[in-house]
């Protein structure tokens, strides 16, 4: 029965695949830095309701391993299930536990650290806080951490948007992989926590900065 589903899966991400390719101006940048490692955590920046599609494509050969860790309100809406069974995912509600099992069963994880920010009012960025899931398993679990920038995908399909211009190229840079040493989850202090999210921010934002 697992081998029919991953079959159905397989062949529903390929659909996917050339439908995104025959719709959107897609630039890969540092698919070398893509390695054939057990299992990764991948941070991205997110900009656009696309971010997911266009992510999903240099790591599309990892598409039965990849899950998606998403809220838990993006995760109710009914007319997203079809795409929560191609790609698994994961929801915020005991996050870190579920990542760690995750990579038990060699598996890659995306993930989008900047939380709710993206998505909230301008007025309300600075209440919400980015979300400390990637922090705490990259800490506590020392897994290949790689970094991932967007660009041009906001101008495609701006946020809170359902309408295409497809005159704007979306890039993708791929970071190379890092790892932080590993720290026991009960240890981790705030301080270092804090430090650990900025640096991953800091990371991801200077491949998108070098692609403007």
């Amino acid at each position: 029965m697992q081998g029919i589903t991953n079959l159905v899966r397989r062949a529903g991400q390929y659909i996917i695949k050339f439908i995104v390719l025959g719709t959107l101006k897609i630039n890969i940048r540092g698919k070398e830095n893509i390695s054939d490692i057990p299992k990764a955590l991948i941070v991205s920046n997110h900009e656009s309701y696309l971010d997911v599609f266009v992510l999903g494509h240099p790591f599309f050969k990892y598409g039965l391993k990849l899950r998606w860790v998403i809220s838990k309100a993006n995760y109710r809406l009914w007319y997203l299930k079809w795409l929560y069974f191609l790609w698994p995912v994961i929801p915020v509600n005991g996050t870190v536990e579920k990542i760690k099992k995750a990579f038990e069963k060699d598996l890659w994880v995306v993930i989008f650290p900047e939380g709710d920010q993206r998505w909230c009012h301008p007025v309300e960025v600075s209440k919400k806080r980015p979300g400390r899931g990637a922090a705490v398993v990259a800490l506590s679990t020392g897994v290949p951490i790689i970094p991932v920038g967007i660009s041009g995908a906001k101008k495609v399909l701006p946020i809170h948007s359902f309408h295409l211009d497809r005159h704007y190229e979306i890039t993708v840079s791929v970071g190379k992989p890092f790892r932080y040493d590993v720290v026991e989850e009960s240890k981790i202090s705030d301080d270092l926590l804090n430090l650990t999210i900025e640096d991953m921010k800091t990371k991801v934002k200077s491949l998108v900065e070098d692609l403007s």
